[in-house]
C-alpha cells in the first residue's frame, strides 16, 4: 500500500536524522546556517535535511494559488552557489503552513527523485538516471509545485503532504502525544498543532492515516 511505503520511508528518514544530526551540531546556528529566513521555524529533523541537501530557502508572493515550489539549481545559482535545491515558500503563509510546506517539498526529493539510502557512499544517492535533471539557476521551471487548490488531487502531492506529516509527527510521538488526552476536541488538536508546528488539520489527517481518529 502507498500509505505503508510513505509511512516506511519517514521512518528510515527519522532513524537517519538521529543517526547523523551529529554532522551538523557543530553550529551554534543552525538554522542560519541552512539559509533560512528569521521568519521560518524549522523543526529539527527539517533543519537537517535543509542543510543536508543544500536547499536555499527564499520567500515571495506566489499569488496565492502556490504554497511553495522545488528548483534544482545544482550549485550554478549564482546568488547561491553550494545550493543543490531552492524552495520557494508564498510569504503568506503561517509558521505552521511554512513548516509543513518545506517537509512536503524535502517529501518530493525523498519520494519522487528515488534517492535512497546508502550509509558507506554519500549516506544518499540517486539510485535512476531518469531522475537526472539539468540544473534551473534562473528559477525558471520548478520540478514540483505545491499548489493550495488542484494539486492536493495528485498522487505525488498527496504522498508528499503525507510524507510531511509522518516526518513532522513521528509515529509513536503522535500516539503518545494523543493519549496524554482523553476526548480530543478543537482545543486539544490546537495544542497538538502548536507542539509539533503543523497546521491544525495535519493533526487530524495524521490521525486518520494512523487510525486512531
Amino acid at each position: 500500500m502507498v500509505a505503508n511505503r510513505i509511512e516506511k520511508r519517514a521512518e528510515e528518514v527519522g532513524n537517519f536524522f538521529e543517526r547523523y544530526k551529529r554532522l551538523f551540531s557543530n553550529s551554534s546556528d543552525d538554522q542560519n546556517e541552512a539559509s533560512v529566513p528569521p521568519s521560518v521555524d524549522l523543526s529539527p529533523v527539517l533543519a537537517f535535511f535543509v542543510r543536508f541537501f543544500n536547499i536555499e530557502i527564499l520567500e515571495e508572493d506566489l499569488g496565492g494559488d502556490i504554497n511553495a515550489q522545488i528548483f534544482y539549481v545544482g550549485g550554478f545559482h549564482p546568488k547561491f552557489p553550494d545550493a543543490q535545491f531552492v524552495i520557494i515558500l508564498d510569504k503568506r503563509l503561517t509558521l505552521a503552513q511554512k513548516n509543513s510546506s518545506i517537509g512536503h517539498e524535502i517529501g518530493h526529493i525523498l519520494l519522487h527523485l528515488f534517492y535512497e539510502m546508502n550509509g558507506t557512499e554519500g549516506i544518499w544517492r540517486k539510485i535512476a538516471e531518469k531522475t537526472v535533471l539539468k540544473p534551473d539557476p534562473e528559477l525558471k521551471n520548478a520540478i514540483f509545485s505545491d499548489m493550495s487548490s488542484l494539486a492536493i488531487f495528485m498522487g505525488e502531492e498527496l504522498e508528499a503532504d503525507s510524507f510531511s506529516r509522518a516526518i513532522l509527527m513521528p509515529k509513536r510521538e503522535y500516539l503518545d502525544s494523543i493519549a496524554q488526552y482523553g476526548r480530543l476536541r478543537d482545543k486539544e488538536y490546537q495544542a497538538l498543532a502548536e507542539r509539533f508546528n503543523v497546521p491544525q488539520r495535519h493533526v487530524m489527517e495524521r490521525g486518520r492515516e494512523l487510525g486512531v481518529l
